[in-house]
């Protein structure tokens, strides 16, 4: 299973789940589809083509292999997911009278009976240097990320993203220290987010920004320079 680690993998999810044992993952930080139609983004794609909504089984396996989730747009799925959600928490993007959803909740299996609030403004074409490039109609920024492993993952802890979409979330883990597994199914955005986690661990080994960061080995460092021409 070290294979599978601290990498964006090009699979899918399910195929992946399927070779992990029972509570293999300590906590899954999700966002699935939910099948409510989206945007396009820089590869042109419709949201036909991903915005297809999990099956049952998907989240019969995410529960399998996993002590604790975090599930994004878990509001959409209620009929597919069998646990009771005591603490949820609610993104507020805080972009005012935009066209974009105001907030996204998550359901989780966090044993609080409480709602938990993040607040940052998010309208992915006015984005910082640190979001850009706005690689997936969905993507998430890295901050949110951050802040939810700050808050409930515990040092030493595994991560797992079904659908890294734009690796967001795989960025996050490695700027906070953590091992992840992350999962893309689309060859064009497993790519693009493979770069953007490029950038971001040359920038890193250049000691620009966090001084504790997931350090990559040499033979990913060799074939991801490989793969960009650095």
């Amino acid at each position: 299973m070290d294979g599978l680690l601290n990498k964006i993998h090009l699979a899918d999810c399910m195929d992946i789940m399927r070779e992990m044992p029972d509570n293999y993952i300590d906590l899954a930080i999700v966002d699935p589809p939910y099948g409510i139609g989206g945007g396009s983004n820089v590869s042109n794609k419709s949201s036909r083509e991903w915005d297809k909504k999990p099956i049952e089984k998907y989240f019969y396996e995410l529960d399998r292999i996993s002590k604790n989730q975090i599930i994004w747009g878990g509001n959409y799925f209620t009929e597919m997911i069998k646990f009771n959600s005591n603490h949820s928490i609610i993104w507020d993007k805080q972009n005012g009278n935009s066209f974009m959803s105001d907030a996204e909740i998550a359901l989780t299996t966090i044993k609080k009976n409480t709602t938990k609030f993040f607040k940052l403004f998010w309208m992915s074409n006015m984005m910082g240097k640190e979001e850009k490039p706005i690689i997936h109609p969905t993507q998430k920024p890295v901050a949110l990320y951050r802040w939810l492993l700050q808050n409930y993952a515990k040092p030493g802890d595994l991560i797992f993203d079904s659908h890294s979409g734009s690796g967001s979330l795989a960025i996050a883990c490695v700027e906070e220290g953590f091992n992840y597994i992350a999962c893309e199914i689309d060859p064009d955005y497993h790519k693009a987010s493979v770069e953007r986690l490029h950038k971001k661990y040359k920038e890193l080994e250049q000691g620009l920004g966090f001084i504790k960061y997931k350090k990559r080995s040499e033979k990913d460092k060799r074939e991801m320079d490989k793969l960009f021409g650095d």
